[in-house]
């Protein structure tokens, strides 16, 4: 072979083998580029697994167990509701509220409660002070947001700043309440000098309060004459008693009993011809003839933002209770004109609502 012929052959083999090895290397890069989008496949489909999982998770429906003492007002209930709206939950879509009323009966609480609590909720709303005692009673895990007397003096909290278990919310600190109460009864009959007050004795927090109600009305020069009533059947002969006293008015204390029953209360206060004072505006709905107190549905509205917070992580215990903040005072006009009461003009430009 002629030594020019051996080098062409050479020649043509290291091409062959630099196209070869070409091949090769492109083959690799295809084999990699394959690799990795199959990894970016399998890493996507990962992704997409998951992400519905989180998207439920965060889609699931706030669950709240409501324990009242008896059936609830419906503007309170239609407050909370709002209150809920204005941080984006919806029942139906991502709420649910389990309401059980014991209707004035205590002796249900524990079987309604357990009913509640096998609904699972993620936090209890209630108000008044028995129902708030039986829930704080009943789990120290599950939140409370309660409205209620005195949490810390009865013992379901630490202190108000810091309530450090599972209990938060409200607390309707009434002595200032009843103190305005009794002026206001002094408008309305400058000549006041005797008021019966009715209270329930089973309701622990009442107690403090009549005491700041004698010592009010002791500055104010008024006779107060305490009746105790813890059954409904003693209702008229403490509504005899005050009559029998010559009573002016009959100042009626928050109680569970009192409310379920406030359109009695109403109809013997008109037979006796005697001023009722109380402290919600339903009574005065129902007949009586004067209400002066916490607006409920502003406290249920702000409660709801409590439940947001429990809801998005912060314990209960870190949330400071607070106090009312809303006031109202609500006239019943045909009470009046029943009672033949002419309502002075302060009083009238004073009241925030007139039920004729």
């Amino acid at each position: 072979m002629h030594q020019g012929s051996s080098r062409e052959i050479s020649a043509g083999l290291i091409g062959c083998t630099f196209q070869m090895s070409g091949l090769r290397l492109q083959w690799l890069a295809l084999i990699v580029e394959a690799v990795m989008r199959r990894r970016e496949f399998m890493a996507f489909g990962a992704a997409t697994a998951i992400w519905p999982l989180a998207t439920r998770a965060q889609q699931r429906a706030a669950r709240i167990g409501f324990f009242t003492p008896q059936s609830p007002d419906p503007s309170w209930i239609e407050a909370f509701r709002a209150g809920m709206s204005e941080h984006g939950y919806r029942e139906g879509r991502n709420l649910i509220i389990a309401l059980r009323s014991a209707d004035g009966e205590k002796d249900r609480y524990t079987e309604l409660i357990g009913e509640l609590l096998s609904f699972k909720p993620d936090v209890m709303m209630t108000w008044s002070t028995p129902t708030s005692m039986a829930l704080k009673q009943a789990t120290g895990t599950i939140p409370i947001v309660s409205i209620s007397g005195d949490p810390v003096g009865l013992g379901l909290a630490a202190s108000l700043a810091h309530p450090q278990g599972n209990l938060t919310g409200f607390a309707i600190l009434s002595v200032g309440v009843e103190t305005k109460q009794l002026q206001i009864l002094k408008d309305l009959n400058p000549n006041l000098a005797r008021v019966t007050v009715l209270t329930n004795p089973t309701n622990a927090v009442n107690a403090p309060i009549v005491s700041s109600i004698k010592n009010a009305a002791l500055l104010a020069g008024i006779v107060i004459q305490v009746l105790q009533v813890e059954d409904a059947n003693e209702l008229a002969k403490a509504f005899d008693a005050a009559t029998t006293d010559r009573s002016d008015a009959v100042l009626v204390l928050r109680d569970d009993l009192f409310d379920f029953k406030r359109r009695q209360i109403a109809t013997l206060a008109v037979q006796a011809k005697l001023v009722t004072m109380t402290g919600w505006s339903e009574y005065a709905h129902a007949g009586c003839l004067v209400a002066y107190g916490v607006n409920f549905s502003d406290l249920f509205r702000r409660a709801a933002s409590y439940v947001d917070k429990i809801l998005h992580g912060t314990a209960p215990g870190d949330l400071p209770i607070a106090q009312p903040e809303k006031f109202e005072l609500v006239l019943n006009l045909r009470t009046a004109r029943a009672l033949g009461l002419t309502i002075p003009a302060p009083v009238l430009v004073e009241a925030n609502e007139l039920i004729e």
